[in-house]
């Protein structure tokens, strides 16, 4: 059993990552006192509407502490209504990721007698019918409780020495903790398959006792430019043996034994990344092919709303009027709304973040995305920010499709 300050320690060490890497470069700043709850859990239009941030600013605390109560009981009843299913396999997929779930797929790693390990922390449901454990196979009363007072002496001492901004930040640490303890019970043979690469999963993961631990990429991790707002931020790295960049991560896998990635150029990327240890590559390909063909010829832009809005904007507008199906697809991990205004203003046909239908598109254009890479897997001709005069994308756009 691991000790109560290190278990601690590991999971403060994913709220750093989380809160350096997935919250705060994209403004380069600590948020002040009052910004965190109008910027977290309403959005920009409410930033100036003090009385509210000051209303949810003072009530977060309580909510916080009510949360964990509700978690408490939450945990205690699920123990007793769930009957136990022991692990006999030798591997086990954790989380249920909905890439883990695709790719591992496609590679052959998920098959009908595959394990999934359900954490609190997941968002995607299994399509398909296969024996799942979760934290409930694993955990006692005791167990609960002590993840609880656990997760109350991580989120204060990460308060106070980093900010009340990050409270927010801190709200999953309820079942960070019962994930952890869980998953110390998996005999330390077993396989564990994961998707995570950016997250506090992949903290936790790392830090786990299990000698074997198999990384299926989800997203790439290099980019051939850099936008303005990466470059203010420091958000890359540029290695010019390989001539690209790749993201400057404040935590990096040290305990893992196989990676399966895209390709080759992967491999370099993982190793210049995240990676600090020797495990096994296996290049497994793009799993990918579009949903259906478009009426007229199309263009697709590939969305990342918090570095890349203007050239989007730019782009919509400027190919106003072409005769194009034009698609603009939100980024999974961005809220759809943030292009409401957009699409009032403009006409092209938006697909959701998370949706799955894509069109067999003409031209892509792209920052460099996983899914970019992946058309041009297929054949489409991809334009990545950057390497193109932005200003006269719509001449680009016409010649290339004859119009």
């Amino acid at each position: 059993m691991i000790s109560k300050k290190l278990q601690r320690l590991n999971c403060l060490v994913s709220l750093i990552f989380v809160r350096n890497y997935l919250l705060y470069p994209l403004e380069n700043r600590p948020h002040s006192f009052d910004q965190l709850g109008a910027e977290i859990i309403f959005g920009e239009k409410w930033k100036s509407n003090t009385l509210l941030r000051i209303i949810i600013n003072v009530l977060l605390p309580i909510v916080m502490c009510l949360l964990d109560v509700y978690l408490l009981i939450k945990y205690s009843i699920g123990i007793l209504a769930h009957k136990k299913t022991r692990l006999t396999e030798d591997k086990l997929f954790v989380s249920c990721h909905h890439r883990l779930y695709s790719i591992g797929k496609f590679a052959g790693l998920v098959t009908p007698e595959t394990v999934w390990f359900h954490t609190p922390l997941d968002a995607f449901i299994l399509p398909e019918p296969y024996k799942t454990l979760s934290v409930y196979d694993f955990i006692t009363f005791s167990d609960v409780w002590r993840s609880m007072i656990q997760s109350i002496r991580c989120r204060w001492f990460f308060i106070i020495h980093k900010g009340y901004d990050n409270l927010m930040i801190t709200e999953k640490c309820f079942g960070w903790f019962l994930t952890d303890t869980a998953l110390r019970k998996v005999p330390e043979d077993v396989e564990l398959f994961f998707a995570n690469q950016l997250d506090r999963l992949a903290v936790l993961i790392d830090r786990l006792p299990q000698t074997k631990k198999s990384l299926v990429e989800h997203g790439i991790e290099y980019l051939y430019t850099e936008s303005e707002i990466q470059r203010k931020n420091k958000m890359l790295i540029y290695h010019p043996d390989v001539n690209f960049y790749v993201l400057n991560r404040t935590y990096h896998f040290h305990n893992i034994s196989r990676v399966y990635c895209y390709s080759e150029t992967d491999i370099k990327a993982f190793e210049r990344s995240i990676v600090r240890c020797n495990p096994q590559y296996v290049v497994i390909g793009y799993d990918f092919k579009p949903s259906f063909k478009p009426v007229k010829k199309s263009v697709l832009i590939i969305s990342e709303y918090y570095n890349q809005y203007e050239n989007e904007k730019k782009v919509v507008s400027s190919l106003q009027g072409v005769d194009i199906d034009l698609f603009l697809k939100g980024h999974p991990g961005n809220e759809d709304k943030l292009y409401d205004e957009l699409r009032d203003e403009f006409n092209f046909i938006f697909i959701p973040g998370k949706k799955k239908d894509l069109p067999d598109a003409d031209i892509v254009i792209s920052y460099d995305s996983t899914l970019a890479h992946e058309y041009e897997s297929v054949g489409s001709r991809v334009l990545y920010y950057g390497n193109f005069d932005i200003n006269n994308i719509k001449n680009i756009v016409s010649n290339l499709l004859g119009l």
